[in-house]
């Protein structure tokens, strides 16, 4: 009985493992084709900078490789548990169709443009808040100053 059921769970533990490895290289390719995997580089590529580390040398891709896999591996829990990998296939397939290739080539433009309209949105935010705030706890008869 005892035999059966480590069997089992030796089974059990070899097809979940499976699965894992199926998700996690169905994401992998998510990410690249998403673009996500360009950013991850990215960061790389800066803090290997900042260290004075080359980035020429095949030890360099080699490291980058194994570092992005990593990195992979450990985001596809997170990820398994709100995307499924059919929904991830989906994905792909617009992120490879001439809409989802057009998107991901403009993101890194809209992305820094969205930068300054969100600072200059938050900066209002916060005035208006300031205000709001203010003129409720005059309305309640509470001192309010900066």
């Amino acid at each position: 009985m005892k035999l059966h059921l480590t069997l089992l769970l030796f089974i059990c533990t070899l097809f979940t493992s499976q699965a894992d490895d199926a998700y996690t290289t169905t994401l992998s390719e998510f990410l690249q084709v998403s673009g996500v995997t360009a950013g991850h580089e990215d960061i790389v590529a800066k803090l290997a900078g900042q260290l004075g580390v080359s980035t020429d040398s095949s030890k360099y891709t080699k490291l980058l490789g194994e570092q992005i896999s990593k990195l992979n591996n450990s985001l596809s829990p997170v990820y398994q548990k709100y995307v499924s990998e059919d929904d991830l296939k989906s994905l792909i397939k617009f992120f490879k169709s001439p809409v989802g290739e057009g998107f991901v080539k403009s993101q890194p433009q809209i992305l820094e443009k969205s930068l300054d309209v969100v600072a200059d949105w938050q900066s209002d935010l916060k005035s208006t808040l300031i205000t709001t705030g203010s003129e409720l706890l005059k309305k309640k008869g509470l001192p309010f100053s900066f």
